[in-house]
């Protein structure tokens, strides 16, 4: 019994189909970092901390396709669960996109995020896991109320790492020394010796309007008297 030969046409076809493929593969490996299965981000490390009079949000995120994987950051501040700023970091401009933009942005009207003073960075080698993985990103920010700070880290292929930080308390985070305005986002900070003076004169101011009043009601009733 003969075998049928395979049409010559479909000969060209089959390897030019696999050139496609193969390519494809290739560059979107080489653009993006991703050359296995997609898995979603991971955070690394954060720290919260208040120094000069700003708030410093320091974040490691690990993605294991790649740092360059990573799409977005988004850090929103909520008090008593309504949302008061939202801040975001943008390597790309859209998840399609292979130009990176390395934007911080605050899309309300606010101005708590000092843009100036973000930064990213990532290693520029390719040696170990770490090199190929870890995005560092830091947020400054004026400090202002919160309960709960949540941080949603998007890749470029839609999975998400989300991690939620409560504040038992208002979550300005300033410390024992500083005084918060209202109209003025920069708390100020003041010395033991100032706090000192300050709770000083509020007692004497005190016990002066006690002692005031009690001689005023003293006249009143000697008046009564006569």
């Amino acid at each position: 019994m003969r075998r049928k030969k395979t049409p010559t046409s479909l000969k060209i076809i089959l390897p030019v189909i696999f050139f496609f493929i193969i390519a494809h593969c290739t560059v979107s490996a080489g653009e993006t970092g991703v050359g296995v299965i997609n898995v979603p981000p991971e955070y690394s490390y954060i720290e919260i901390k208040q120094e000069s009079g700003l708030v410093i949000a320091t974040l490691i995120i690990s993605d294991y396709n790649s740092w360059s994987d990573i799409y977005s950051i988004h850090l929103s501040i909520e008090y008593n669960g309504v949302e008061n700023t939202q801040f975001i970091f943008k390597q790309y401009e859209t998840r399609q996109s292979f130009i990176k933009i390395n934007q911080f942005s605050e899309p309300s009207e606010e101005t708590y995020l000092l843009t100036d003073h973000c930064s990213y960075s990532h290693s520029q080698e390719t040696k170990s896991v770490s090199d190929r993985c870890l995005l560092n990103v830091e947020f400054v920010y004026y400090p202002l109320p919160c309960t709960q700070l949540s941080i949603i880290t998007t890749d470029r292929g839609g999975l998400q790492a989300a991690t939620h930080i409560e504040y038992t308390a208002e979550g300005s985070l300033r410390s024992e020394q500083s005084i918060i305005i209202p109209g003025i986002k920069e708390p100020i900070d003041l010395s033991h010796t100032t706090i000192d003076a300050i709770a000083l004169s509020g007692a004497i101011t005190y016990i002066a309007y006690l002692f005031k009043r009690k001689k005023i009601q003293y006249i009143n009733l000697e008046k009564i008297k006569v």
